[in-house]
């Protein structure tokens, strides 16, 4: 991450001007510590949420060469109940097994049919 900062930082310096890349930079300082809090607040009091914040730069395509770029902070929010259930199952469980749920599927209807089919051969059942 901090390469990928001082890179941008170097480019923007080169479009704008070292006065307004410094300004820029200061004001990414600030932020960062803002955001960093928020996120060790949001972890210690709402954990269940499981949220996220983080810094991410935003310039317009058409002025991006004259104009500054401005900074935003983005909420991530992991999934949380049932959709994280599926995501678990599908990442511990399903990844880990050699068969597709489709393949789990077919061997459970197969044995369902291959019981019923035994309950009423004669060999089962007197009756035949």
């Amino acid at each position: 991450e901090l390469e990928q900062t001082q890179n941008f930082l170097c480019e923007l310096e080169q479009r704008l001007g070292q006065s307004r890349a410094q300004a820029f930079l200061q004001k990414y300082k600030r932020v960062v510590g803002l955001v960093e809090e928020a996120n060790d607040l949001t972890k210690a009091l709402r954990p269940q949420k499981r949220m996220r914040m983080s810094i991410e730069v935003i310039v317009d395509l058409y002025t991006y060469t004259t104009e500054d770029p401005e900074l935003v902070i983005r909420v991530w929010q992991g999934p949380v109940g049932a959709r994280r259930w599926r995501m678990i199952v599908r990442q511990k469980i399903m990844s880990k097994s050699k068969f597709s749920l489709a393949d789990a599927v077919a061997q459970l209807r197969f044995k369902r049919r291959a019981t019923m089919v035994a309950m009423v051969t004669p060999s089962s059942n007197p009756d035949f």
